[in-house]
């Protein structure tokens, strides 16, 4: 279905803009680049029936504007339309992934990098707030809740890996996509970041020692160097199939072969 982004800009205050340019898009939204004078903005189009994430995603990112967690700011949202949309901040620099499979990226800079990813979600998830509703019943949808895990409810994003992190000049400047975002225990947190790093697709496990090398400094960077319980990890793998096992047959999505998939279900 094509999407005009001229139907959304006047409705955010950008009636005129120099230049609007395609970037990505994804199963649930669009993104272009916003040029108006001096400014460049993204303008992100989620798809019908999305209210519930735009308005998620929108308070998280207003709630975070002045903390120390680094997140473009929103300049305008209609989130109660058809397609919900929302103006941001253009970030500039690209995402972290892409820094760390850099050959000309030295060791020293991917371990300094990943220790500040590290730190960053630390500090995440020592947040309270803002005020979410639905954290347990996010959690339950992915998987098996563990039992016990009733500690002081913190942020949670859910999805916090090295493509929804962007740097510049080797410094993360954003961390993007917070529609997952939620109140809970910690370790869910911990544990989904950690299963996304793991099992990265790596068929012929060259990059396994970069894996590990970057899950090290990522746990020393959070300030805990244990790996998440069984329990958790075992949450995140099924958590992780939840959500890619209907995109199996996806071109979008390659790289997802049965026994990837296979492994996923297995992980713990």
């Amino acid at each position: 279905m094509h999407v005009d982004p001229a139907e959304f800009l006047p409705r955010l205050g950008v009636p005129e803009p120099a230049s609007v340019e395609a970037v990505t898009g994804g199963a649930d939204g669009l993104l272009w680049r916003v040029r108006c004078g001096t400014q460049t903005y993204a303008l992100r189009v989620l798809g019908t029936d999305r209210q519930a994430q735009a308005s998620r995603e929108v308070t998280m990112l207003r709630s975070l504007a002045d903390t120390e967690i680094p997140v473009p700011g929103v300049r305008a949202a209609a989130i109660d339309a058809e397609r919900p949309a929302y103006l941001m901040d253009w970030i500039d620099g690209r995402p972290l992934a892409a820094r760390l499979l850099d050959p000309a990226a030295t060791e020293e800079v991917r371990r300094r990098l990943m220790i500040e990813f590290g730190r960053i979600q630390a500090m995440i998830n020592a947040r309270t707030g803002p005020a979410l509703d639905d954290g347990p019943d996010w959690i339950a949808r992915r998987g098996d809740p563990v039992p016990g895990a009733t500690g002081p409810a913190r942020l949670l994003h859910l999805d916090y890996h090295p493509l929804n992190v962007m740097v510049r000049d080797d410094r993360i400047v954003a961390v993007l996509d917070w529609a997952n975002a939620t109140l809970g225990d910690p370790r869910y947190d911990r544990a989904r970041t950690e299963s996304i790093l793991a099992l990265m697709p790596d068929p012929d496990g060259t990059l396994e020692p970069l894996l590990a090398q970057c899950i090290a400094d990522w746990r020393a960077g959070y300030g805990d160097p244990t790996p998440p319980g069984p329990e958790f990890r075992r949450w995140a793998g099924a958590a992780m199939a939840a959500d890619l096992a209907p995109r199996l047959d996806d071109p979008a999505v390659g790289w997802l072969t049965p026994a990837h998939l296979a492994r996923i279900r297995a992980y713990r």
